[in-house]
């Protein structure tokens, strides 16, 4: 269990033992390895911030999961991780014919139930296309285009 701050935990082996996360603030957890294992963000004061999780490794199960409702997230990154099921940050790619709107669900890729910056492309052999990405709502996004046409969207 870990309940300070401006934690760095490098290069670590868990074994069948799960790393508890209280309220993180500045934590780095990188380069370590999950044997029957995963990280459990649990809120006690409801604040997760300047937290990162790059390049470990998981042996199976949830990668990561919460416990608690976090009311301050902010400067969260959990990237490139090996077996991982719960990031920060996703991409979906939907191709269609004839369409006008694209959605894309991300509940079973994000860790937090929210999305706060969306990037995407259109792309089609149409012509211009005027088209838009509407705010999102929870995990989902939709795009939307002025008139149907054959294209694929790719959201990140």
């Amino acid at each position: 269990v870990v309940n300070s701050y401006q934690t760095r935990l490098i290069g670590c082996y868990l074994d069948y033992d799960r790393l508890v996360l209280v309220d993180p603030q500045q934590i780095a957890v990188e380069n370590t390895f999950f044997l029957g294992t995963n990280t459990l963000l649990q809120s006690n004061r409801g604040i997760a911030q300047q937290f990162v999780m790059h390049f470990n490794t998981y042996t199976g199960g949830d990668s990561i999961s919460l416990q608690g409702t976090f009311k301050t997230i902010a400067a969260i990154s959990i990237s490139d991780e090996i077996n991982g099921n719960k990031f920060t940050t996703a991409k979906k790619v939907l191709n269609q014919t004839a369409a006008t709107k694209w959605t894309f669900d991300f509940a079973d890729e994000l860790l937090f139930p929210f999305i706060d910056h969306v990037v995407y492309s259109v792309t089609t052999d149409a012509g211009f296309v005027n088209h838009v990405a509407r705010k999102p709502v929870g995990t989902t996004v939709v795009i939307e285009t002025s008139e149907p046409v054959n294209a694929t969207v790719s959201v990140i």
